[in-house]
């Protein structure tokens, strides 16, 4: 997998939100800043979409026949005792083996964009409702043909149930460096992408 797209990232104070419901979760995907206005993220121009039918409905694919998709990382920042904030990132199983982590994501549907398809991807395998902030990057397997867009997005409701953790989904808040190494060997670069932008140390 290669990403392909710069990154519009802002501060990490500003781009991690704080989720009100984190006192209430458990744990098992910097000093400080002043809050600073978010660069709006690169605009992704899929010149070519066509229609295809998969098990979960209506899919598009580009020009060049990539699968297009849409994957969210959601993150919270916990307070400890002694006000240090541990940064969190929201890591789903996976459908078809429930031991493996992997970011809430899928296929675009022929009525969305990926922004859309992201939010709608991160409610239905995570039970979180949120709002995109920044686009990550975009991600191009060759091996399974799919391209993914990578968004970061602020929670906003996290629900207590939702209809695919009574089909068995689990999440999980985990920590940067359990995140990297729990995550499926090919998303591992989604994540380090993140990292890397925001100049997190894995260790935390």
């Amino acid at each position: 997998m290669t990403d392909n797209l710069p990154i519009g990232v802002p501060s990490r104070r500003d781009d991690i939100n704080t989720v009100a419901a984190a006192s209430t979760m458990t744990s098992s995907s910097t000093p400080t800043t002043a809050a600073t206005e978010a660069p709006p993220a690169p605009v992704v121009v899929v010149k070519k979409r066509e229609k295809f039918k998969d098990s979960n409905g209506t899919r598009v694919r580009d020009e060049h026949g990539y699968r297009l998709r849409a994957a969210g990382l959601c993150t919270r920042e916990v307070v400890e005792e002694g006000g240090q904030v541990r940064v969190e990132l929201l890591l789903v199983s996976g459908r078809g083996n429930p031991n493996q982590w992997v970011l809430p994501g899928g296929g675009i549907e022929e009525s969305e964009d990926g922004e859309q398809a992201a939010i709608r991807e991160v409610y239905e395998e995570a039970g979180v409702r949120g709002t995109i902030r920044s686009l990550v990057g975009q991600f191009t397997d060759d091996e399974r043909l799919a391209r993914t867009l990578l968004f970061l997005v602020d929670a906003v409701e996290i629900c207590d149930d939702w209809e695919e953790r009574r089909q068995g989904r689990q999440r999980r808040w985990l920590t940067v460096a359990d995140a990297l190494a729990s995550i499926k060997t090919s998303q591992r670069v989604m994540l380090e992408r993140y990292i890397d932008a925001l100049s997190l140390p894995p260790t935390i």
